[in-house]
């Protein structure tokens, strides 16, 4: 058995500038492999990011899902 898909959903409170009772925002990312190694799909209404950490802490999740898929393909 190996894993051949991954799929995270975050939640976040709406930004100031979202429409009202929007009740809060989230964003999917998923992997997908069409036969030459996984890549990320990200899905979202609207996701803000307001600070330079949160550009970081964004980028770490991306990386760390893609390294985790590709570690199990190497499997």
């Amino acid at each position: 058995m190996r894993l051949t898909e991954l799929t995270e959903v975050y939640w976040q409170q709406e930004d100031c500038c979202a429409p009202v009772n929007e009740g809060g925002q989230t964003f999917t990312i998923s992997t997908q492999n069409g036969g030459g190694g996984s890549y990320l799909v990200i899905s979202t209404e609207r996701w803000a990011l307001d600070s330079a950490k949160e550009i970081d802490d964004f980028a770490r999740k991306l990386k760390a899902i893609l390294a985790r898929i590709n570690k199990e393909e190497a499997e």
